[in-house]
């Protein structure tokens, strides 16, 4: 999150066992539009992994690199997100055709699978996690890894439009 008109907001509950973060990437995703000529559904789907990856950054202490994977089988095969704490960020997304309408990601193969990495820049420390894909959306999907994984109760809203 190094353009300009991105932001980022970590706010708490005094007497509340509960932290959050809000992520606005207006000038990044604006850039990713601008060299992506994808269908609106697949462009929803990468400017939500990269809300997401900002966010799950947001929550590390120490510099690093994220990156949130899906593999799959389906018209979604790869989807990838990483961002570092110097504020680079990319996203890439393969798909074998155009995502219809009404498309979630309970119509992926059985296989597929969610991944977050985070790698502490100049340090050895490397995180891994990877859980069996769960949920129709990403949000859902995160929700699930965070509860599989992290056995944490996590609430997840992404939005990406134009």
């Amino acid at each position: 999150m190094n353009q300009p008109g991105d932001s980022l907001l970590r706010f708490s509950f005094a007497g509340v066992p509960a932290r959050g973060a809000m992520v606005k990437l207006e000038d990044t995703w604006r850039a990713v539009r601008a060299r992506n000529t994808a269908d609106h559904n697949v462009q929803q789907v990468l400017g939500e992994a990269l809300a997401a990856s900002s966010l799950l950054l947001s929550g590390i202490k120490i510099r690093a690199r994220l990156s949130l994977q899906l593999q799959a089988g389906g018209p979604l095969r790869l989807l990838i997100a990483q961002c570092s704490s110097d504020g680079a960020q990319r996203a890439i997304l393969q798909c074998d055709q155009p995502l219809p309408p009404q498309w979630d990601f309970s119509q992926l193969d059985d296989d597929a699978a969610l991944m977050i990495s985070i790698d502490g820049l100049g340090s050895e420390q490397h995180y891994q996690g990877i859980v069996p894909l769960g949920g129709a959306t990403l949000a859902a999907a995160l929700e699930e890894y965070f509860r599989r994984s992290e056995q944490l109760d996590t609430r997840v809203w992404l939005i990406a439009d134009h």
